[in-house]
């Protein structure tokens, strides 16, 4: 499934800053939504100004810019840790400057809280020109630039792009390619030296980002936003998001979801019970070339298979022949639980309905409930008597406000709890 393509929902923050050492002139950070990615982007006339970018997969990106230091930025990150919005980050950021000196920095935050929230700052001593645009899905801001014109032809190429997150985060780096956009690349033709583009998927790991391109330093006359272009035209997204598997009735449900899909002839659903040896087991037909978001499931009968775990994988076919595996090694499934436990849900965060699932050893009492941040009981999903197995439910939050929720399993004596994150 190669270069694929969405329209999702975006929520964005497009900063520009002055700096002299290590931070950016321009740069966006941004959030989808509908698929939970995160992103961030940027430029400026100084080699690697991809420095500035702290990206948190489903949770949010911070960009610590305009005479960068690695004190501040690390203390961003610690307070989007711990769950503090995009305002107080700033606020506290701006009260803790590392040197004392809040005046010279800027600073470009955003997260997936409430439906998305989003903050920015300019400090009083940045260069002109300066300045900053803030609204109720995005604010732009900047430094050192050539004019307000900058900042303009970056919000409209960004807003009037179609595609997934990381097409509008390209576009809006292309609507600054101007020359002299950073003032200090005028004499070098160029817009700026340095260039980047980064997206997480909800589920990567820090440092495996589902798309990460640099540009980390370019010759005079050679503009970086055109080589990161040149990058990600080749780059070969896999926009497969979700991918999760339940025991059922002597069954396991696989059940997996694209952004969108181009080229896409189908999956092959293979099994293994040691992660080497793998049986084809089926095989369901791809929607060719979409820009929509597809939904797939398959259902594996357990007749006979023989064994406590099981493993499963995707095989992705194009129509030209080439194919990918979703995971590489594959997901694990335990079909005798030895134990009690309750599962992160899946998609997390998500936008209305997300599945909880929970394994009982066996015979056992079950609750399963939904709880405010404040500890107030807003839902029973489950209150029976279960059978060993491996279960799943599946919550919808209807008309509840965006934010974090905790669901709790309580099984005789067992009981465990975890975090969730609604998207509104």
């Amino acid at each position: 499934m190669k270069r694929l393509h969405l329209l999702p929902v975006i929520l964005f923050i497009v900063f520009f800053s002055r700096i002299v050492t290590a931070q950016d002139t321009f740069s966006i950070v941004a959030i989808d939504t509908v698929t939970g990615q995160v992103g961030s982007a940027g430029a400026s006339c100084i080699a690697g100004s991809i420095i500035i970018s702290d990206v948190h997969p489903g949770r949010g990106v911070i960009h610590t810019q305009s005479f960068y230091i690695a004190q501040n930025q690390n203390y961003a990150n610690y307070l989007m840790n711990q769950g503090y919005s995009p305002q107080q980050i700033i606020d506290s950021l701006i009260a803790n400057d590392a040197q004392n000196n809040p005046g010279i920095r800027q600073y470009g935050i955003v997260d997936l809280i409430d439906g998305g929230r989003s903050a920015g700052f300019t400090g009083v001593n940045c260069f002109d020109y300066k300045g900053h645009l803030l609204g109720t899905t995005y604010a732009i801001a900047g430094n050192i630039l050539l004019g307000p014109q900058v900042l303009d032809s970056m919000e409209i190429k960004f807003l009037n792009t179609t595609g997934t997150l990381a097409d509008k985060l390209m576009a809006a780096l292309q609507g600054a390619k101007v020359i002299g956009a950073d003032t200090r690349c005028t004499s070098r033709g160029t817009s700026s030296i340095s260039a980047f583009i980064r997206v997480a998927n909800p589920l990567d790991p820090v440092g495996q980002l589902h798309l990460n391109l640099n540009v980390n330093n370019t010759p005079v006359g050679i503009d970086p936003i055109d080589s990161l272009q040149v990058l990600y035209n080749m780059w070969v997204p896999v926009e497969l998001i979700s991918l999760s598997a339940s025991v059922n009735s002597g069954k396991v449900i696989l059940r997996w979801s694209t952004a969108s899909e181009l080229n896409n002839m189908g999956f092959e659903i293979e099994r293994s019970t040691n992660k080497n040896d793998w049986r084809l087991i089926g095989f369901k037909e791809g929607n060719g070339t979409t820009t929509e978001t597809q939904s797939y499931s398959f259902a594996d009968d357990l007749s006979g298979t023989g064994s406590p775990i099981l493993y499963y994988r995707l095989k992705q076919l194009d129509f030209d022949g080439s194919f990918e595996y979703f995971p590489q090694g594959g997901i694990e499934v335990n079909i005798d639980p030895a134990s009690f436990s309750l599962s992160q849900n899946y998609p997390n965060p998500f936008n209305s309905s997300s599945v909880i699932k929970y394994s009982i050893p066996h015979l056992s009492g079950v609750s399963i409930k939904i709880f405010s941040t404040l500890g107030e009981e807003l839902v029973t999903l489950v209150n029976g008597v279960k059978p060993a197995g491996v279960y799943e439910v599946n919550w919808n939050a209807g008309s509840l406000p965006g934010g974090v929720y905790f669901y709790r399993l309580q099984a005789g004596s067992f009981v465990q709890t975890r975090k969730m994150i609604l998207l509104k």
